[in-house]
């Protein structure tokens, strides 16, 4: 039931954007326009005038099924992959999804916190290259001007989401994220793998508060709350340090339901 095919050849000189991370697909979804998607709709990221490869576009424009694609700006990140700045996860009331986006703002709040509770010396991604105390990080890190940038683009993606996918702030979950050079400085949970009402993501190896990972608990809160079972993976030396998480090297095979192959098919 399932047919690989190779609709062509990543371009030379043009980094990592013809990769698949840069290609995803919404939920079911009416964008505010009007138009429906009933198996949901591409996304893709661009780089100022550099985007994915345009055969692989074309081809799936000729389906006539998620396309137009919503082309959101990741010229802001190092990799420049659609799949650093939005995911998906189910939820019970509609649309039926709720949407996972980064915020440096929600990581920098998280880190004021620990800090006022005494714990600024508090190490983050403690046992791994890259261990600093929270102080640290909320200095040169959560408080930079990047970030501070960053958080504008980031608004300005969340309105284009809404058009594009007709969904509103409330549907929006953020995830505490810093960067630095456009690439993530604590591991991305964006960048996760959503799979049958489980979400699998890369441990955002966050700052230990009465026995708690700082970061993970209110990733964990609010998806339980949809109902989502979640399950953190630490992939900070097989991905993280090499510029990507845990859907970089993962994906899913999504099937249609019901008699929806015969409805593509009659179309």
């Amino acid at each position: 039931g399932v047919i690989v095919l190779d609709v062509t050849s990543p371009r030379t000189g043009t980094r990592w954007i013809d990769w698949y991370g840069n290609l995803e697909v919404s939920p079911p979804v009416k964008a505010r326009n009007g138009r429906e998607f009933p198996f949901g709709r591409v996304l893709t990221g661009v780089q100022r005038d550099l985007g994915i490869h345009p055969d692989v576009l074309a081809f799936l424009d000729a389906q006539h099924l998620q396309t137009p694609p919503l082309i959101l700006d990741t010229s802001w990140l190092l990799i420049g992959h659609v799949d650093e700045v939005v995911n998906f996860v189910p939820a019970p009331r509609p649309p039926g999804f709720c949407v996972l986006v980064p915020s440096p703002s929600f990581a920098r709040t998280l880190l004021e916190n620990v800090a006022l509770q005494g714990l600024a010396n508090q190490a983050v991604f403690a046992g791994h290259s890259g261990e600093t105390p929270v102080a640290k990080l909320l200095e040169d890190v959560a408080m930079s001007e990047e970030n501070n940038r960053i958080c504008e683009i980031l608004q300005e993606i969340r309105a284009r989401i809404c058009e594009g996918l007709g969904v509103d702030d409330e549907h929006f979950i953020e995830i505490p994220v810093l960067f630095r050079n456009g690439g993530a400085v604590i591991p991305n949970c964006v960048n996760g793998l959503i799979c049958n009402g489980h979400a699998i993501l890369p441990a955002p190896l966050g700052p230990q508060v009465d026995g708690d990972d700082a970061f993970a608990a209110p990733i964990r809160a609010a998806l339980t709350r949809l109902g989502v079972n979640v399950h953190f993976v630490d992939v900070w030396d097989a991905y993280h340090i090499r510029g990507g998480e845990i859907h970089c090297g993962t994906n899913t095979i999504r099937r249609i339901q019901g008699t929806a192959w015969r409805e593509i098919a009659q179309s």
